[in-house]
């Protein structure tokens, strides 16, 4: 204990390993004490700088408190000012300072000092905390200001991790950083009375989905959040620096169990403030993206800024609900007319070939321009390749094809901020009819095994991923007559067709990175397609057959749904019709070898499709 006089120490430590004692205790008004570099270090249970009506003015400090001992205590018009760099760890007991009584005060001097401060803050009884924190300062702390105190912090350069609900009297940030370490169900308050500053950053949290029980619905069907409950909340009372430019990053929260449709206040300020607040980023809850707006609460006079959802969703649940897209799409692209899959048989019977077959096909192609709200912001590109062989059996009036066929199509979707990859693999049996009078009855039944992945950015610019595994079954009947117009099996032609396909693919969830799980339905799908091919036949060793294609294609069912984290069902429809263009050629070489190029164009409905085919048969 030092008590009265001048003490002046530099350059050393002093420890105290007792309960009930002080690393250093100045008492009396009329004692004084000077610091320099030096380290205070208490293990028991008192204070480590107890300071009782004396003066300490500290150039680079450090006070270390173990197990409960408090780190400094000001009392009876006790004053500290530090200068320099100043350490203050509060060990067990979580108490940095205590600042009680009139005239008692902790101050930094006007220079400032650069402060590292793991502990509470507490003014009270008239008490007085003034920090002027350097670039480089860091505070891990609840700041508590009782009626009659003030605590004053300007910040330049410094982060506060704030620990616990605060009360500050004024708030001067500079390039700092004030981060709530709130928990779900333990959101905090920060209280400011002056609040001022450029480029000051508050992290917070909220939880928008557990705004399902609000009473409170606005005009618009908004469901109203309470504040500091529902989330962290910035209440400024007397004065806002109408020129300062605050942030506020709140984050990310894949899991929330939101609608799209919740409000929630985050900043209150008085009336006809004008600060300006903003968002660091959009911030996502759940499967929707959330932005600040101001707002006014006439029952108390007050201002504020508020968390409302713009309808968009975010990057992750466009991606996992364009899971329905790819699967949908990828059948489509694979349900190939006979004349893409087989090239022209006929050609082959012009050149005298009725046998046995072994083929191979390969294609590739874009989907674009999609409409509705869960194909916004998806394009795919695509190749694939299908393989097959058939035996051959004559019949009194044409012959019949029955077969094998295995494919694989490789997808690339691109979202917003994002890139997926789609795997699919086929099975199937076909039947083909082909009669002498020019009719084709052609008969498909394949099964699908399609694996989808994403990869997107969220508002954060953190990496999202995701996957998903969904089985299918498709039967598809195709029948279609060739007239010729000039003699038989050579020249103009013109061949109406009709494809009617039935698909069932099952659901899935898909379990996202970031927290949000997506349910996605199983879904039915009912294409007809009614086609009109117009081509040209040029007989001879090796024949040739040219055509152009042109037809409607009309989806029929299509309804699918998905939640978002067990939420309300969405709905979504793949029916819609299109037009389906194309031009083709096959050729026939010795009698063994057929050849055949289509390229497709459609147009319409839901998207826009460009398709490349090439394959080849070989008769044996």
């Amino acid at each position: 204990m030092f008590q009265g006089g001048l003490f002046n120490y530099k350059n050393g430590s002093i420890t105290s390993t007792a309960n009930g004692t002080f690393a250093l205790q100045v008492q009396s008004t009329t004692s004084k004490a000077n610091l320099d570099n030096v380290e205070l270090n208490s293990n028991g249970n008192g204070y480590t700088l107890w300071v009782i009506g004396g003066e300490v003015n500290a150039n680079n400090l450090s006070i270390n408190a173990s197990n409960t001992a408090y780190g400094l205590v000001a009392q009876n018009q006790g004053k500290v000012v530090f200068k320099g760099n100043t350490t203050i760890n509060s060990g067990n007991s979580e108490i940095a300072m205590v600042v009680d009584g009139n005239n008692s005060q902790v101050t930094t001097d006007t220079d400032g000092s650069k402060m590292t401060i793991d502990g509470g803050l507490f003014a009270q009884n008239q008490g007085l905390i003034d920090f002027n924190l350097l670039q480089g300062s860091y505070l891990k702390s609840v700041v508590s200001t009782s009626d009659n105190s003030t605590t004053k912090l300007s910040m330049t350069g410094t982060t506060w991790d704030m620990t616990d609900s605060s009360i500050v009297t004024n708030l001067t940030a500079n390039d700092s950083s004030i981060n709530f370490l709130s928990t779900p169900n333990n959101y905090q308050t920060l209280e400011v009375a002056n609040l001022a500053g450029n480029n000051a950053n508050f992290g917070m949290h909220v939880n928008l989905g557990g705004i399902t029980t609000a009473t409170r619905i606005n005009n618009q069907g908004e469901r109203i959040g309470s504040a500091g409950v529902d989330g962290d909340l910035l209440t400024v009372t007397d004065t806002l620096s109408n020129t300062g430019n605050y942030k506020l990053a709140i984050t990310n929260n894949g899991s929330a169990a939101t609608q799209g449709n919740e409000v929630l206040q985050v900043v209150e300020t008085p009336e006809n403030n004008s600060g300006n607040f903003s968002l660091v980023k959009p911030v996502e809850a759940g499967a929707y993206e959330y932005s600040l707006r101001q707002s006014i609460n006439n029952s108390n006079n007050s201002t504020g800024w508020e968390l409302y959802s713009t309808g968009r969703k975010t990057t992750t649940a466009e991606a996992a609900t364009s899971f329905l897209n790819v699967a949908y799409l990828t059948s489509y692209i694979e349900n190939q007319t006979l004349l893409q899959r087989l090239g022209d048989l006929r050609n082959s019977k012009v050149a005298g070939v009725k046998s046995d077959g072994l083929w191979i096909k390969g294609f590739g192609g874009k989907l674009s321009a999609f409409s509705g709200n869960s194909m916004k912001g998806f394009d795919m590109t695509y190749t694939g390749t299908q393989l097959g062989i058939d035996k051959n059996i004559d019949m009194q009036s044409g012959r019949l094809l029955i077969g094998i066929m295995a494919g694989f199509t490789r997808t690339n979707p691109n979202y917003r901020d994002g890139n997926g990859t789609g795997k699919n693999y086929t099975t199937g049996l076909y039947a083909t009819y082909l009669n002498d009078n020019g009719i084709y009855v052609d008969n498909v039944l394949k099964y699908n095994s399609m694996h989808n992945q994403f990869n997107v950015r969220d508002t954060a610019g953190n990496n999202v991923k995701g996957t998903g595994k969904t089985q299918g079954i498709m039967l598809s009947t195709e029948i279609g007559k060739r007239f010729w117009l000039e003699s038989k099996q050579q020249g103009f032609y013109l061949e109406p067709q009709a494809q009617l396909s039935y698909g069932y693919q099952n659901g899935d969830t898909v379990h996202a990175s970031n927290g949000l799980k997506v349910g996605l339905s199983h879904y039915n799908s009912a294409l007809g397609r009614v086609s009109g091919i117009a081509g040209y036949q040029i007989q001879g060793e090796n024949p040739i057959n040219i055509y152009v294609k042109t037809g409607v294609v009309r989806e029929m069912s299509g309804g699918a749904s998905y939640r978002f984290n067990n939420g309300d069902k969405k709905g979504h429809t793949f029916r819609s019709s299109w037009f389906d263009n194309g031009i083709g050629a096959n050729v026939t070489i010795n009698k063994k070898h057929n050849i055949y190029t289509e390229v497709d164009y459609s147009t319409g409905g839901k998207f826009d499709s460009a398709m490349f085919n090439l394959g080849y048969r070989y008769s044996f």
